[in-house]
């Protein structure tokens, strides 16, 4: 086998082949940057679309007339011991500009003051003619916890639509009437939207966390534009009934690490439903930072065991065929001093992470929108080391992955 390498190395085959590694990798992303503007330009298109559009009006002459009744919603959210954060989910709750929805909490064996807590937020809800269901877990047998608590909880949701979030998250006033608007579209079925780690300290740490979190929604939101939606983050997702009827409830969604692409992998696969990603601010959803290394690594490493062991096919390829490419051109990197014609590799790499950083800084200082609180202050030198440690980052979380590293969710293996 070396001699062969040696061999394509010298005839100039490997140096062919390392070119051709940096024209698809590059290309790609190249790709999935066009998608990432479609998707913009189709969501501010739809949002606005429902907006302008009275009740019951169709699209236009000559159009079928379709239903424009605002869907109802439920918003449900398995917690457990969450009574140090889960405040500022509920103060948003209350601020949300419609009360055509109900919230449906499912307590998984809370400990904490979680269970008094989510009582004096119905009390408050009441007010506002908002219903709120409340149920304990005494048990739950896993293997993923957050799926068991959430089958519990989809039985007892009565809007059209189900909006999930957790209980460390907190959301804009906007949030609800958004997913309204999105969901009056009828070919629409899953939304998937972005989710923003909130800076909180003057650290790496922090900065890599809000950085990492925008690039990853940043590839779904590319995906999405070019029709191959496959993956989303459960903390800000709507699903209408209708779809969970049409794959069989939420009971046949197989247990995975990471029960959002489960979900929206079953979806793919049983129906015809589209799938949208939202980009306005209206949609944005934002949460606290892991506080640490060792919490973080174990968070990042669990998406990526969702990634790649995820039960739909598409999933997996897409998963898997991005992960190998960001594997392979930072391993390229340490190669280097000894193979210099391996430059393709990690140059492809650098390139499609500056292209990525682009796009996160101007495009959305372009459009006016704010930014401040969930990425991190603009310095060349700070930006040219988030770029460079995210590949080889996520290189690292792919090798534990394959090597079949324990995921843990919550101090308990997933």
């Amino acid at each position: 086998m070396t001699e062969g390498l040696f061999w394509a190395h010298k005839t100039g085959l490997g140096t062919m082949v390392e070119i051709l590694f940096f024209s698809v990798f590059v290309g790609l992303h190249a790709v999935l940057l066009g998608g990432f503007f479609i998707q913009h330009r189709r969501d501010k298109r739809l949002v606005e679309e429902r907006s302008d559009r009275p009740q019951g009006v169709s699209r236009g002459e000559g159009e079928a007339a379709e239903p424009e009744e605002i869907p109802s919603v439920s918003v449900l959210v398995a917690v457990h011991n969450e009574a140090h954060r889960i405040g500022l989910l509920l103060e948003s709750l209350l601020e949300q500009r419609t009360n055509k929805f109900e919230c449906v909490f499912v307590d998984d064996r809370s400990t904490d003051e979680t269970p008094r807590l989510l009582e004096t937020f119905r009390q408050k809800a009441q007010e506002k003619n908002i219903a709120v269901t409340i149920i304990h877990l005494t048990e739950n047998p896993g293997p993923n916890y957050k799926q068991v608590a959430l089958r519990k909880g989809f039985p007892l949701c009565k809007g059209e639509v189900i909006a999930l979030t957790d209980g460390d998250c907190w959301v804009p006033p906007t949030w609800i009437s958004g997913i309204q608007k999105r969901m009056r579209e009828p070919s629409v079925g899953l939304l998937i939207g972005p989710v923003f780690k909130i800076l909180r300290k003057v650290s790496f740490l922090s900065y890599f966390q809000s950085y990492d979190h925008v690039i990853r929604y940043d590839y779904l939101v590319g995906a999405c534009g070019l029709g191959a939606c496959d993956g989303g983050f459960g903390n800000n997702m709507a699903i209408k009934k209708a779809v969970l009827q049409d794959i069989g409830g939420y009971e046949a969604v197989p247990f995975s690490a990471t029960e959002d692409a489960a979900l929206i992998g079953e979806v793919l696969r049983r129906t015809a439903w589209k799938i949208h990603a939202c980009v306005g601010e209206d949609s944005r959803v934002f949460t606290e930072p892991e506080k640490d290394w060792k919490s973080f690594f174990r968070q990042a490493l669990r998406w990526n065991k969702g990634g790649l062991h995820a039960p739909h096919s598409g999933t997996r390829l897409a998963f898997g065929f991005l992960s190998l490419l960001i594997t392979v051109g930072s391993l390229g990197l340490f190669i280097l001093p000894w193979r210099s014609s391996l430059w393709p590799l990690p140059t492809a790499v650098l390139l499609a992470m500056v292209l990525n950083t682009v796009e996160l800084v101007v495009y959305r200082k372009k459009k006016g929108q704010t930014v401040s609180s969930y990425l991190p202050p603009f310095s060349l030198p700070l930006y040219g080391a988030l770029l460079c440690f995210e590949p080889l980052f996520f290189s690292l979380l792919t090798v534990l992955v394959l090597i079949n590293v324990p995921v843990y969710w919550k101090g308990k293996r997933v």
